[in-house]
């Protein structure tokens, strides 16, 4: 599926993109992937499709790395050190009289530091604020209220301290960048891709709030062609419920949303798996038995892990399978 801002599309859009790519024109095409992996193994991608294999300029990034770079443009950026931010989250414990974590204003536990550097940090990728923790306070009551209640108030007095030394993680570069104008961001991308028309946005299946509000931004930009490629089958939300959520996201930003046959490369399984996998209505599609699929019954789901983590040590000790090669599905993880 293509999400774009634009009230028309067609493949022919997209083979746009190919085209540029063959016609030794990749310059003009900026790519958002979600890992820095994918951008390297990307940009090898491209040159092997370019003509003489040979590319001056291969504009690639991911969201935070493109959102790093337009920040850039004004002033340097310190990202803070995991140490940095250790020693300033213990600050933000001392500074404060916790009755909760009140053990913590002495010492605080390594593992325990970690998960709650961990906890803010996905804080700021989400995009929740002190504010968004108070107003969630109606919603616990006891001691859950109160620790809810000294979390925010620790969060907030490491975000100021983190400030106060100009220092950023990752989740406020993204909402650093998302508090400047479309007239801002226009002048700074155009000073690092001057020659990009086309972004066009792949492999992901989820988005942050700040991160749609920031693609939002980039699809606003004059003389930009911008398209989310997002894998989902409408007919099958059981296996794409969370891609789902995210085109329900970006139609309420004003996104419109288009069909159109994938590319499977005749992998008759894939199709299959992307119509009927964990798919409530039933369907009278089958598989051909040509021995690629074989299931192992188990006694219960104890021994239904033991064999899953068996066939995977025999893949990758006998079989030379690399583990990024391998998918682990399950229904509901929760369970």
């Amino acid at each position: 599926m293509i999400l774009t801002n634009r009230q028309y599309f067609s493949t022919a859009q997209l083979k746009l993109i190919e085209d540029k790519i063959f016609q030794g024109k990749a310059n003009e095409i900026l790519h958002l992937v979600p890992t820095n992996r994918k951008v390297r193994s990307l940009k090898k991608e491209i040159i092997d499709k370019s003509p003489a294999q040979a590319v001056s300029v291969l504009p690639s990034e991911t969201i935070f790395t493109l959102a790093e770079k337009l920040f850039s443009v004004e002033k340097p950026l310190s990202l803070a050190s995991e140490a940095a931010s250790s020693v300033l989250l213990k600050k933000a414990f001392q500074k404060n009289k916790l009755e909760y974590f009140r053990s913590f204003s002495k010492s605080i536990p390594q593992g325990s530091l970690d998960r709650i550097r961990s906890l803010f940090s996905e804080y700021k990728r989400s995009g929740i604020t002190y504010d968004f923790l108070l107003k969630d306070l109606d919603n616990v009551e006891g001691m859950d209220r109160q620790k809810l209640f000294e979390l925010a108030t620790v969060f907030a007095s490491y975000s100021e301290l983190l400030s106060q030394l100009h220092l950023y993680e990752i989740g406020d570069i993204i909402l650093e960048v998302n508090d400047l104008s479309l007239k801002e961001i226009a002048e700074r991308f155009k000073k690092l891709f001057g020659l990009v028309n086309i972004i066009y946005a792949f492999g992901y299946s989820e988005f942050s709030n700040p991160e749609i509000t920031f693609l939002k931004t980039l699809s606003a930009l004059p003389g930009i062609n911008f398209y989310i490629n997002l894998d989902y089958e409408s007919s099958n939300r059981g296996l794409f419920s969370s891609a789902g959520e995210m085109k329900d996201k970006f139609e309420q930003n004003g996104f419109y949303p288009y069909s159109f046959p994938q590319k499977n490369g005749n992998n008759e399984f894939k199709t299959f798996l992307s119509g009927s996998l964990f798919n409530d209505k039933q369907s009278d599609k089958k598989l051909k038995d040509d021995g690629s699929v074989v299931f192992l019954p188990a006694k219960d789901r104890e021994d239904e892990i033991v064999q899953i983590a068996k066939e995977i040590k025999t893949l990758l000790t006998e079989k030379n399978v690399l583990p990024n090669e391998i998918c682990v599905a399950f229904h509901l993880i929760q369970n």
